[in-house]
């Protein structure tokens, strides 16, 4: 919602004639500014994600039926660049659980039936 408050003066001059003068109070003008930036930079930020941006890849999963409910995967580090397994492979080694996963097929940002 857009909400501008705008103050309106009327002054009667010496020579009998009127002048009216109008200043923008809210939103102040650099906050406008600042919020049409911002506008305009969520609605590029938009288009880039509708055009470029490749879908999800669980979403493709899911919508494929790809991979059955329960089955376990698992992370692959041979996926990730040098400087990745390098940040990942002690944490796998103290607790190597975090790198398996089920997959129960749910997706949590579409409605599921029965539930």
């Amino acid at each position: 919602m857009d909400i501008d408050c705008i103050q309106i003066s009327a002054r009667r001059l010496p020579e009998g004639n009127a002048l009216i003068t109008s200043r923008q109070l809210l939103p102040l003008p650099a906050a406008e500014d600042y919020l049409v930036k911002r506008r305009r930079r969520e609605k590029e930020e938009e288009r880039w994600e509708a055009s470029e941006r490749r879908p999800n890849v669980v979403a493709e999963l899911l919508t494929a039926d790809a991979i059955e409910p329960g089955s376990e995967l698992s992370l692959k580090l041979d996926s990730f660049s040098r400087e990745e397994q390098n940040l990942i492979r002690p944490n796998l080694q103290k607790d190597p659980l975090i790198g398996r996963a089920e997959w129960t097929g749910i997706s949590l940002t579409r409605p599921c039936a029965g539930i």
